[in-house]
C-alpha cells in the first residue's frame, strides 16, 4: 500500500501495483438446451466486472507503511458475465480460511442451475480463483 498524507492531515492509501487481470481465449459455451454432461465438459469464458474491493483505516491511526496491510478488508465482490449466453453471476465473500478469502456466486436472475459456482482469493497474491461444480444427475 502506498499511503500518503493530506495538507488537511487526513490520510489515503493506494494499492502499490494496479489490478491486474489475466484472461485465456478458450471455446465458449454450448447452445442453450445443450446436456449437461456435455456443457460441464467445456471452459466457461466470463467477464469479471464491477470488482468492488474497499479498505478501512480507525480514524488517527498512524499511516501504516507500504508493507502494511489495512486494519479493514471487505474482500473483493464482482460480478461474472458469461460471454457465450449472458449468464450473470454476482459474487460476494462468505468467510476466510486461513487468511484466503472464500466466496459464493449466485445467479442474478431466477434460474434452475446446474452448476454451483464458488471462489476463493488469496490477498496476499491479489490472486482470484473460481470454480463450477456441475451437479448434472438433476437435468
Amino acid at each position: 500500500m502506498n499511503c500518503t498524507k493530506s495538507t488537511d492531515g487526513s490520510s489515503h492509501c493506494r494499492l502499490k501495483r494496479p489490478l491486474d487481470v489475466t484472461t485465456r481465449q478458450a471455446p465458449d459455451r454450448l447452445v442453450n438446451g445443450s446436456p449437461c454432461t456435455t456443457n460441464s465438459e467445456r471452459f466457461q469464458s466470463w467477464e469479471l466486472t464491477n470488482w468492488s474491493r474497499q479498505y478501512g483505516m480507525i480514524p488517527g491511526s498512524p499511516t501504516p507503511d507500504s508493507e502494511a496491510a489495512p486494519a479493514k478488508d471487505t474482500s473483493p465482490s464482482f460480478t461474472l458475465s458469461n460471454i457465450a449466453n449472458s449468464d450473470l453471476l454476482r459474487c460476494a465473500p462468505s468467510g476466510r480460511t486461513n487468511g484466503t478469502v472464500n466466496g459464493m456466486c449466485t445467479s442474478a436472475a431466477p434460474v434452475n442451475s446446474t452448476a454451483a459456482t464458488t471462489f476463493t482469493f488469496d490477498p496476499r497474491l491479489g490472486m482470484i480463483k473460481v470454480t463450477q461444480q456441475w451437479n448434472c444427475s438433476s437435468s
